[in-house]
């Protein structure tokens, strides 16, 4: 559950329409992690909003504007993300463990070291995110089946020949020589 201490801020600064606000507060507090967890945000506007170690675990941001901010080190475990605007959002190694990221446009967006284990991401535009090994490795794991081509190829999850639409070659003879082509 959020801390009304930390909540406070944030919606007077919707409020207004004007995040700086909340971006103050945040310069006012540092070392302060906002909790942040289990609040509903759906169709916030948190554009350029710093959200950096924020604690927003089971938070509602379906439909919110969240693009342009820094939500590096925070935990979205178990978030509901579904058709929010995360364009250029600062992810960085983040826990978006169980989050739902369906629909949701991560354009030019940086996943790097994030946890993306059991995220589901249908539908989501991936377009020039960035995600390192670490991250591709997690989703790798058993929901690989959970994702489109489209998407494994946008987050850079398929081989080369993959991509391509090549099929995996059969080594029919393989006691055959091999020589080397020139």
């Amino acid at each position: 559950m959020a801390n009304r201490e930390h909540l406070q801020p944030l919606m007077s600064a919707m409020a207004c329409s004007d995040i700086a606000l909340w971006n103050q507060w945040r310069e006012d507090n540092p070392g302060l992690s906002p909790d942040l967890g289990d609040v509903d945000l759906s169709d916030a506007n948190l554009r350029f909003a710093d959200l950096t170690d924020a604690n927003l675990q089971r938070a509602t941001l379906t439909n919110a504007d969240i693009s342009v901010a820094d939500l590096r080190r925070s935990n979205l475990s178990n978030a509901d993300l579904t058709g929010a605007n995360l364009n250029g959002t600062n992810l960085s190694r983040a826990d978006l463990s169980g989050a739902n990221l369906n629909k949701t446009s991560l354009r030019n967006a940086d996943l790097s070291g994030a946890n993306l284990t059991a995220t589901r991401m249908m539908g989501a535009d991936l377009a020039g995110t960035r995600v390192d090994e670490r991250s591709r490795e997690q989703r790798r794991g058993r929901y690989w089946g959970a994702i489109s081509r489209m998407e494994k190829a946008a987050l850079g999850l398929l081989g080369r020949r993959e991509e391509e639409g090549a099929q995996p070659r059969q080594q029919a003879n393989s006691d055959r020589p091999q020589g080397k082509s020139r």
